[in-house]
Parts: C-alpha cells; structure tokens; sequence
C-alpha cells in the first residue's frame, strides 16, 4: 500500500516566520463560468510544506535541485524512531553504530520520526524542535546515503539560526557534500522500519530546493 508522507499544500499553510519565506497562495486566472476551463496560479517557495533542500540553498557555488537526477530520491529507505518532547539533540550516543554499518551502500535515505510532525502548525513546531549534533551528522554522512529527511522544519538546533555564528551548521555539514535534506514529512508516529520511497523534485532548473510529494511504500522485507 502506498503512503503519503506530505503535508497538504494551501493557502493559510505553516511557513517559517522570516521576511524571505511568502505565505503560499493560489490566484485563479481562468474559470468555467467565463473561459470553459480552470487555471491557478500557485505561489509557493521552494521551501514551502514537505521539502527538498539542495547543497546551492546554503553552499555557495553548489549543485541545484536540477543538477540531480529524478530518481535521487527513490529507493530503499529506513526510518529510524526516536520520541523527543522538546529541543533536545540526538548524537552519536543515541545510535546503533552496527545498525549504521548495516545501512552502509544499502539504503539511498535515512528518516528520523521523532513523532513531530503532529506539532505541524503549532507554536512551538519550529522553536522547540528536536536537532542533530555534528557527530550524528557524520555519522549518517558514513552511511553513504543521498539524502536525510525528518518530521522537523530543520536539522539544526533552532536557537543557532540567522544571526548566530553557529548558523545552520547541520544543513551545511550536509549540503556541502551534497546529501539532500527532506524536511516537514509527514510521518506517522509508528512508522519505522525498511520502506521504498517513490517521491522526487520538480525540475526546477537552478533552484535551491523544490517543494515535493513524499509517497513511501512498506517494504516486504528488508
């Protein structure tokens, strides 16, 4: 059976609270009533709702979402269940190292349920969220994977954001050796385990990032 993994996109959906990131909108441009046919103009940031990020949305001079395959993506993943309450990290302590051994050329994505995504919408959704440490970052980096996605808005503790001289650094730990990060899925709170991920990005050609449709399916065996 099939799974989607994506929050709904629409107008009055959660953006993160920062002048650079528009509220998404539709204008409709043709009708049935007057031209016979319906047309929408959708206005939307390529980090609006369920997400790619690519390497160019923090590295100068990096890779664009249409620098990489549309199967980049796809494949085995597993998703990897932790339960966190508040902005609390997750290191290299809280992992199966032999697990991650295991993963090693096996999988193309690794997910992290941290059973956020039901906060999707609330207050505290981006400022009290869960993040990876550098050493939890390298340590999935090993895995050899293509990209990392999670219930969260970021891998990054939210209190080093713009400003900070710590800025970001988990997405560009990531990034700049050009793992992509998935981010705002909609996973649910029970899902962990081997899956198949059939989800790809828009070719937007030279974009930082693409909005996307998260759809898995539960593998039969791992």
């Amino acid at each position: 059976m099939v799974e989607d993994w994506t929050h709904p996109v629409g107008p009055g959906m959660p953006t993160f609270n920062a002048f650079w990131h528009r509220q998404v909108s539709f204008e409709s441009l043709g009708n049935l009533s007057q031209v016979g046919r319906a047309t929408t103009m959708i206005h939307i940031g390529s980090h609006s709702g369920t997400h790619v990020d690519a390497p160019s949305h923090f590295i100068a001079g990096a890779r664009a979402i249409s620098d990489f395959p549309a199967d980049c993506l796809m494949g085995k993943i597993y998703v990897l269940k932790f339960r966190r309450t508040s902005a609390l990290p997750l290191g290299r302590k809280d992992f199966d190292l032999q697990q991650l051994r295991e993963f090693r050329d096996n999988i193309v994505g690794l997910l992290f349920n941290f059973g956020w995504a039901k906060r999707w919408g609330t207050s505290g959704y981006y400022s009290d969220q869960p993040y990876l440490t550098e050493e939890a970052a390298d340590l999935i980096i090993e895995t050899g994977v293509r990209f990392v996605g999670y219930d969260l808005a970021m891998p990054d503790d939210p209190s080093e954001g713009r400003g900070h001289s710590m800025d970001s650094r988990i997405h560009k730990r990531f990034l700049e050796r050009d793992v992509l990060l998935v981010e705002n899925v909609r996973i649910p709170e029970d899902a962990e385990g081997f899956y198949a991920s059939h989800s790809a990005p828009l070719n937007l050609q030279g974009v930082d990032g693409s909005p996307i449709r998260f759809v898995v399916q539960r593998a039969q065996n791992g």
